[in-house]
């Protein structure tokens, strides 16, 4: 890990061993202490880039707020300052001692407090680098270590801090411009200084031996900082040329030297640019596995290279900026707010924010003078967790030498110091005078001036109930509920007594709240009713060191749930104010809540939620307390609330017990049956606050069970010794029957009175919500008897009775017989009939006949009077006509009616009817059309939905004549019974004459048969061959024409025929009666003829021909070749020599 020393030790760091001096910024505790301000370290802890040059760049932290900057003293000195100061403790007195070099070689150390000489030093020569601060002898004593320069040599001297005595250490060939580097840069346990001269040569020099460990030429014109850092177990150095004059372009490399640590070997180099590169290089150390070398080059372009993969990761060019800029430093930081890595470029004419991984620039800064930034640092100045940047920037020509400070976040512009001397070079910014606050100090051509603050809060933090506030926490205050503490602990660089005015200001939503408070007279004071201040204090912890409390309440009418911002400011008596603000601390809860289960009970019974109650109870309810609203223990005082039960009517009051529980008690004498709903209600709440409510109800049974019907009705005659006794009870919309309760008494009519006998039920059943039933079987002779049934409910109202009721008993005996019609019937109309015999006589004379009919074995049921032969005393004959319903069954059912609830049915008869007969189909095939074949199968569908096929019936006849005259009836065989069948008929069918079929069918019922039409069949001729030509086994020669030709008739003239020629060798050959082809392929041909006439039998013939080959000449028996021609020579002799003799015979 980098440790360097460069002006001020800016890259602090535990390895840097006990030897380092670790006083260089400001001090020990303040660089501890802004360990905690995240986001300005990189990941290994180390501070971001350091100085450069005379100037210097990188990170201070800092504490306080310099809001109006004074001068706080000037160092003077005849001679020229040559680099900028460093501040160290060198006598250990907390005080830091100010440590620069001048142009003729003389160390000036300074007091950092008052800017009193401490002593001047004359070393001779010229000092172009910063001194260096380390314990070389290990004895705790501090030495100061200087670089003189003079006639090409560069000589080394540690300055003892304790007597100021000279040593020198070693002497090198060269002048040193760059600043020298303190690391342990071979890790061998021991620091080494690493060394540039002008001549080109990079010396690593070790601090123990005080030997060289090795040299290593690099390039002409060293003249910028090296960037020592560590990779795994390894120091790299890059090392870039600079140049030292802007314009002069002979100076310089463009080359990124790469150099290793152990032996200062070359590891690699990197060209990024044709042209010099004018900045020191920039570490950027994310992580051991992202590390990047910024740097920028003479035309005014950077570029940022990746260190591990040796690419170029990004550039900024100059094609893409207003101006040119000329890089002077590259610095970076880790913006933790933003969460993101900042690349600051820092040129002459600009300053440019550029994020790292997203790869685009965040802000610039152009200013309206080409002013030229000759010097910058990165400070949290105010501690308020924000980067600051201290630029200072030189104009002489137009006077604006300034020192600005800017926003690191978005490059606004917090603070500007104009008109400071000609030539300023270089900032420092630390503690010099050990009071905590960052001082800074500008570096001039012969003076150093000092800035501090005229009034200063150094530190300032709030906490609330030991917790720090930060912006975001929702602090969750409840109203009204306790007094809250918020404490201000502070730091301040004045007395307590110079502070007038403290004040928190409360803001919920824009509305402001303000307490203010005097810590002279200890009197405070609320601008709203809406916070309640209950006591405001200060705690003094030393001289600066102080605690401001206060302790409030939040009123009820404080808005609810609105984030609670806070604001504290200090005010000094001079008129300078300190602020602190942290947005969305609290939320305030103004809702409460009940908590805890409502428990209802009566005179010490517990009731369940769906518990009944009379209207003789009084309900007692306890178990909830208020809470605030999201609680479970945070309990409300209720002196802010009065809460009552709203039953619809009065309220009532509800008590609070010791243990904040309620209490209350309910009276309800007066109410209705049914389910009330009550409301815990609040009567009177603070303002602005939502009242809370509790709902709950109670079941209410104000009367007992009623009842519905009992039976048997009353004056009701019974025939059966085992009587079933019943009642339909209700409780309507009550809380329910309660079983256990319901009994019988029942006796005969004349002693009922005189009965006390209870009996159970022994079968319930439930008909509705409302209405059950119950039911008792008792067994009894015949006679006269009353009954009378009590019950009570679940809720506990009082028995109620039923009605008391009376019936008879005839044990009465009744059979059916003899019904008719059994079996099927071929009219609707039909007459049924039934005997009935009963067994006493009395029962005709208090009973009655009936029957009932309907299609629908579910009724309706009409009972009707049927008419009645009168058999003897005991026996009737009833008998009816009815008219019914064909395709369905007919009930009928007849009955001996006693009463209401006692019958006697026969068992339901069905009457069946079918006045239809089967029903023939169409057959299949299509039989209109001629067969083509004698053998003949007809399929025929028969139906009959009603009563079903006699499958014994179903027969057929065929003639040759229509009438059928002498044909007999055939049975067609048909194995399943069925509603529908199909009839398969065969036959052999006469050829080219008529064929007449038909068939009968009967149903079950016993319709009359049922014919089919009557069908003429034709069965189909076949066409006939009279001749074909050629004849069977014909030869003919190979290409030679050969005519094919066959005669046919056909008995059906109306057939259309249709003919085609086949070889088993070249496929069809015609498809007409006659044709000639000369096509034939050598060798033989089986010749088939197809003739179809359409009705699906083609006739076949088949013949057989051969093609023969040609003959050839010699090859044959018969006649040479010549014959032919010398036969017609021959000839023409025979007739010229006629025709001479004819004519010499004429002559």
């Amino acid at each position: 890990m980098e440790n360097v020393q460069m002006g001020y030790l800016n890259r602090f760091t535990p390895e840097f061993g006990n030897r380092a001096f670790q006083f260089v910024v400001s001090c020990t505790a303040l660089a501890v202490l802004t360990l905690i301000l995240t986001g300005m370290a990189s990941a290994d802890g180390s501070w971001t880039e350091e100085r450069g040059g005379s100037n210097n760049s990188g990170f201070v932290p800092g504490v306080g707020l310099i809001t109006e900057i004074v001068e706080k003293y000037q160092v003077v000195d005849d001679d020229i300052l040559e680099s900028t100061p460093i501040s160290a403790d060198l006598d250990k007195n907390g005080i830091n001692e100010i440590i620069f070099t001048t142009l003729n070689g003389t160390v000036s150390i300074f007091d950092g407090e008052d800017g009193s000489l401490v002593k001047s030093i004359v070393i001779g020569g010229r000092i172009r680098c910063p001194p260096l601060v380390y314990d070389l002898s290990e004895d705790g004593i501090l030495d100061i270590i200087v670089f003189r320069s003079s006639a090409d040599m560069t000589t080394m001297i540690s300055i003892n801090s304790s007597d100021f005595s000279q040593t020198v250490l070693r002497a090198f060939s060269g002048e040193t411009y760059a600043p020298a580097k303190i690391m342990d840069i071979d890790m061998d346990g021991n620091d080494e200084v690493l060394i540039q001269t002008y001549t080109g040569n990079a010396i690593s020099f070790d601090l123990s031996s005080l030997e060289i460990d090795w040299i290593q030429f690099i390039h002409e014109g060293l003249s910028e900082s090296p960037a020592l850092f560590r990779v795994d177990d390894d120091v790299v150095i890059a090392i870039t040329t600079g140049i030292t004059y802007k314009g002069v372009d002979i100076f310089g490399s463009p080359i990124l030297y790469f150099i290793e640590g152990t032996n200062g070997r070359f590891e690699w180099n990197y060209t990024p640019g044709d042209v010099r590169i004018d900045t020191p290089p920039t570490v950027i150390k994310i992580s051991p596995t992202k590390i990047y070398i910024a740097v920028g080059d003479g035309l005014g372009n950077v570029f940022i290279v990746d260190y591990l993969t040796r690419q170029l990761y990004h550039s900024i060019l100059k094609s893409g900026l207003r101006e040119y800029p000329y890089w002077h430093y590259i610095n970076w930081y880790f913006d933790g707010r933003n969460n993101r890595t900042t690349v600051l470029l820092l040129g002459e004419n600009a300053i440019i924010a550029v994020d790292l991984f997203e790869k685009r620039i965040i802000w610039q800064h152009w200013p309206f003078y080409l002013d030229t930034k000759v010097d910058s640092l990165f400070c949290d100045i105010d501690a308020d967790t924000f980067v600051e940047l201290v630029v200072l920037q030189s104009n002489n020509m137009h006077k604006r030498n300034n020192l600005m400070i800017l926003n690191a976040t978005n490059g606004d512009v917090k603070l500007n110091i104009s008109g400071l001397p000609h030539h300023p070079r270089g900032i420092t910014l630390a503690d010099f005078d050990g009071d905590g606050a960052i001082e800074i100090s500008v570096r001039c051509m012969n003076n150093l001036i000092v800035f501090d603050s005229s009034s200063m809060i150094k530190y300032l933090d709030l906490l609330f109930d030991g917790e720090v506030i930060e912006d975001g926490t929702k602090f969750q205050l409840y109203s009204g509920y306790k007094a809250y503490e918020v404490n201000i602990p502070a730091i301040l660089s004045a007395p307590i007594t110079y502070v007038k005015e403290l004040r928190i200001i409360f803001d919920p939503s824009d509305q402001a709240i303000e307490v203010s408070y005097s810590p002279n007279d200890t009197s405070y004071s609320v601008s709203d009713p809406q916070l309640i201040a209950v006591e405001a204090m200060t705690t003094t912890r030393g001289a600066s060191a102080w605690t401001f409390s206060v302790y409030f309440v939040v009123n009820w009418s404080f808005p609810h749930e609105n984030p609670f911002h806070l604001n504290v400011s200090i005010s000094y008596s001079d008129g300078y104010t300190n602020s602190i603000e942290k947005r969305d601390v609290f939320r305030v809860e103004n809702d409460v809540e009940f908590t805890g289960k409502l428990t209802l009970m009566q005179s010490g019974k517990l009731f369940r939620p769906n518990d009944w109650f009379t209207t003789k109870d009084i309900i007692e309810g306890t178990g909830l307390k208020t809470v605030y609203q999201g609680t479970l223990d945070k309990y409300v005082d209720m002196v802010h609330f009065s809460l009552a039960i709203s039953t619809g009517g009065e309220n009532v009051d509800v008590h609070v017990l010791d243990d904040n529980e309620l209490s209350f008690e309910l009276e309800i004498s007066d109410y209705l049956t049914g389910r009330h709903e009550m409301e815990l209600v609040s009567t009177r709440s603070p303002q602005g606050t939502d009242p809370p409510h509790h709902s709950f109800g109670i079941w209410v049974d104000a009367e007992p069970p009623m009842t519905v019907r009992v039976y048997p009705s009353g004056d009701n005659w019974l025939s059966s010794r085992n009587i079933t006794v019943g009642i339909v009870a209700s409780d309507m919309n009550g809380s329910g029957i309660n079983h256990s309760t319901v009994s019988l008494r029942i006796a005969p009519s004349q002693v009922f009175n005189d009965s006390e006998e209870w009996i159970a039920w022994d079968e319930t059943l439930a008909l509705n919500d409302t209405s059950i039933e119950f039911r008792r079987i008792v067994n009894l002779e015949s006679g006269l008897y009353s009954f009378q049934w009590r019950l009570a409910d679940i809720a506990g109202n009082d028995l109620s009775y039923s009605p008391v009721q009376s019936f008879g008993i005839d044990l009465v005996s009744v059979e059916f017989f003899d019904f008719d019609p059994v079996g099927w019937n071929l009219n609707r109309t039909v007459g049924c009939g039934i005997t009935v015999q009963v067994a006493s006589e009395v029962t005709l004379l208090h009973s009655t006949v009936q029957y009932s009919y309907s299609n629908d074995v579910n009724g309706p049921w009409d009972w009707l009077e049927p008419g009645i032969t009168i058999v003897d005393n005991r026996t009737v004959r009833l008998g009816i006509t009815v008219e019914c319903v064909e395709g369905t069954h007919n009930y009928l059912q007849w009955r001996v009616y006693v009463n209401e609830s006692v019958s006697y049915y026969s068992e339901m008869y069905t009457v069946l009817i079918d006045s239809a007969s089967p029903v023939f189909g169409d057959p299949s095939p299509d039989i209109s059309v001629l067969l083509d074949t004698g053998d003949v199968e007809i399929s025929l569908p028969i139906s009959d939905p009603t009563s079903g096929l006699n499958l014994s019936s179903i027969a057929y006849q065929f003639s040759e004549e229509e009438n059928f005259t002498t044909s007999k009836w055939i049975s067609v065989i048909i194995d399943t019974p069925n509603h529908e069948v199909t009839a398969k008929v065969q036959f052999r069918g006469l050829v080219g004459k008529s064929n007449y079929l038909r068939l009968r069918a009967m149903d079950m019922a016993g319709n009359p048969f049922s014919f089919s039409p009557t069908f003429n069949i034709r069965i189909n001729e076949l066409p006939q061959v009279q001749s074909i030509i050629p004849g069977n086994g014909s030869h003919f020669e190979i290409n030679e024409a050969v005519h094919f030709r066959i005669n046919l008739t056909d008995p059906d003239p109306t057939d259309t025929l249709i003919v085609e020629w086949r070889s088993d060798v070249d496929g069809v050959l015609g498809s007409n009666i006659s044709f000639t082809t000369t096509d034939l392929t050598q060798g033989g041909h089986n010749i088939t003829v197809l003739v179809d006439d359409g009705h699906g039998n083609p006739l076949i013939i088949a013949i057989n021909v051969v093609i023969d080959p040609k003959p050839q000449p010699g090859t044959s028996e018969d006649e040479p070749s010549y014959f032919i021609p010398v036969l017609i020579i021959v000839a023409i002799l025979v007739v010229v020599i006629v025709l001479l003799i004819i004519r010499q015979r004429a002559n």
